[in-house]
């Protein structure tokens, strides 16, 4: 008795259901197709600072926790750094230059800019796409 009142309903209010399922998915479709794509990038790097050279059982060995601390901090300040940032800037933008499929290509106000049109395209001609 209650599945069929439930039917009933669910008949009844098929327009409103529709409706909702409609404006649910062109709502999606719009935020997916407006919305710049952005991806996050997540990575682990082992520095092998809290690992000893040998399994001892014996607890006069102690780790120094602040001394570990100050290590890991010192790689992520160097990971930070001006010139590792540079340099993985210019290895993504020799990938982009070099590679059959670039992470981003130059737009059309990108070529009408005054530093790509200060550019010495003939030294280059492998990079004009």
């Amino acid at each position: 008795m209650h599945i069929i009142y439930l039917l009933k309903v669910l008949v009844r209010r098929k327009w409103t259901i529709l409706f909702c399922l409609v404006l649910g998915l062109l709502g999606g479709l719009l935020f997916r197709f407006i919305q710049p794509r952005e991806y996050v990038s997540t990575a682990q790097y082992s520095t092998g600072f809290s690992q000893t050279q040998k399994v001892s059982l014996q607890l006069t060995e102690i780790f120094d926790v602040n001394q570990i601390d100050f290590r890991i901090n010192n790689v992520i300040e160097t990971f930070k750094s001006p010139i590792v940032l540079a340099m993985v800037s210019y290895d993504l933008m020799l990938h982009d230059l070099d590679s059959e499929h670039p992470f981003r290509t130059l737009t059309k106000k990108d070529r009408e800019d005054s530093t790509y049109r200060r550019a010495d395209l003939p030294k280059a001609p492998h990079h004009i796409a």
